[in-house]
């Protein structure tokens, strides 16, 4: 048998839908045809409507996996493993995994992850941990699991296409690779050893995170509202000693990011002469204004 680093079967059924004639076209494959250092298998199909003259016209494309698994039904317990790699793994299993968790339902989440009764609540311990997470796709058996069905389906098209799969990267060369290192899994059986990951103590985690978060945001209202204060303080500050000074304010405005007085900034409003701005400018005692104040005129 031939090796390739491309596997694809492209099988095709005639079928009739309330009267009208269809052609489903499989396309199965596993290689790297994204040229991105990374093979996976993909199930799609192009359907195709047969028009009164005879001739066949493009219905749809994409996945329709239920009009696949209908007309393929050889093809129904692969369905899954479409966009995983030749190992079986969904694209950042760890990544989207932890997403689903958080963010999607049960259904979805064990869907994605291809998991069996029990192992979500098991992954689910402490899914913001993403070295405890992958450790326990390895350590629950679900990465060799993957790598089982994978193995099924490379088997599977290479009888329909009579090519033996080869791999065309090493491992090493491999992107998207879920590896779990030595150093990894030597940390997380500690920390199970010392209890880091009972339910007390993930409880206990996820309490003091939330405090912290709270605490943060806390701080932060209070330093802007604290900046909102000192900026209206010295607005204040700046307007009183103006108008206590015997100068109009109303064609005056204080920038607090620039810690800046402008006379005259309105055109339409009744201006002060240069001669009056600097008379003022002369006679300002600073240390009734804020630090560094500056005065200008248009």
């Amino acid at each position: 048998m031939k090796t390739s680093n491309i596997l694809r079967w492209n099988p095709t059924k005639i079928y009739h839908d309330n009267g009208t004639e269809y052609k489903i076209c499989a396309n199965v494959s596993l290689d790297d045809d994204c040229h991105n250092m990374h093979a996976d298998f993909s199930i799609t199909a192009d359907v195709y409507e047969k028009s009164k003259n005879g001739r066949w016209i493009w219905h749809s494309s994409g996945c329709q996996h239920d009009l696949i698994a209908k007309h393929f039904p050889e093809l129904e317990k692969f369905i899954p493993l479409h966009l995983c790699d030749h190992e079986g793994s969904p694209m950042y299993p760890v990544e989207n995994g932890i997403y689903h968790i958080y963010n999607s339902s049960e259904i979805t989440a064990n869907g994605y992850l291809r998991l069996s009764d029990g192992e979500l609540s098991k992954l689910n311990v402490d899914p913001k941990d993403c070295v405890y997470f992958k450790y326990m796709l390895f350590h629950l058996g679900i990465v060799a699991r993957w790598k089982q069905e994978a193995d099924n389906f490379i088997a599977f098209l290479e009888e329909k296409t009579g090519m033996k799969w080869e791999n065309p990267y090493t491992p090493e060369q491999e992107r998207f690779r879920l590896v779990l290192s030595e150093d990894e899994k030597r940390d997380v059986e500690l920390k199970i050893r010392q209890g880091y990951y009972t339910p007390e103590a993930v409880a206990k985690r996820r309490e003091d995170e939330k405090r912290s978060l709270a605490e943060k945001k806390r701080n932060e209202i209070l330093e802007r509202y604290s900046d909102k204060e000192l900026k209206a303080r010295n607005e204040r500050d700046v307007m009183l000693y103006i108008l206590d000074s015997g100068m109009p304010v109303d064609n005056v405005i204080y920038y607090p990011g620039s810690n800046e007085v402008v006379f005259n900034w309105k055109d339409y409003c009744a201006k002060i002469t240069q001669a009056q701005f600097v008379d003022f400018v002369n006679s300002v005692d600073y240390s009734k204004l804020p630090d560094g104040v500056e005065f200008s005129i248009k």
